[in-house]
């Protein structure tokens, strides 16, 4: 395969301020989601720095998820740092991703992780 995680983090191509994935750490129980407890190793939520390229997300990507027909707004994240969906089996919930002033809750996740990269589509939390 090859290695496009260059690309992914080129100063010419990435945004350079960058953004801050906002990952909440804890368990699935009976009831919901309920979040571990911060501690001074591991606080929650975990606000990790990610650097890559930002774009608006196209037709065809949105057409891959059910929230498609949103009007708030997609972008892609396109970073070599790890970005995860709700998933019971991998026991985390929907990363947030915070970039230019809004909030993005990933929605998808790509399935480029074999050239080096991940591709990842949030909808922009509150307002029009």
């Amino acid at each position: 395969m090859i290695d496009l995680s260059d690309i992914v983090t080129d100063p010419d191509l990435a945004d350079p301020a960058g953004f801050i994935i906002n990952r909440t750490i804890g368990t699935f129980q009976r009831g919901g989601w309920a979040a571990t407890p911060s501690t001074t190793e591991i606080p929650n939520p975990q606000l990790i720095p990610a650097f890559g390229v930002v774009v608006p997300a196209t037709e065809r990507e949105i057409e891959m998820v059910p929230e498609g027909d949103r009007v708030k707004g997609m972008m892609a994240f396109y970073t070599t740092t790890p970005i995860y969906t709700t998933s019971a089996a991998g026991n985390n919930i929907s990363d947030q991703i915070a970039y230019a002033g809004d909030v993005y809750r990933i929605i998808k996740v790509g399935p480029w992780l074999a050239f080096g990269y991940n591709i990842a589509i949030g909808v922009r939390m509150g307002g029009d």
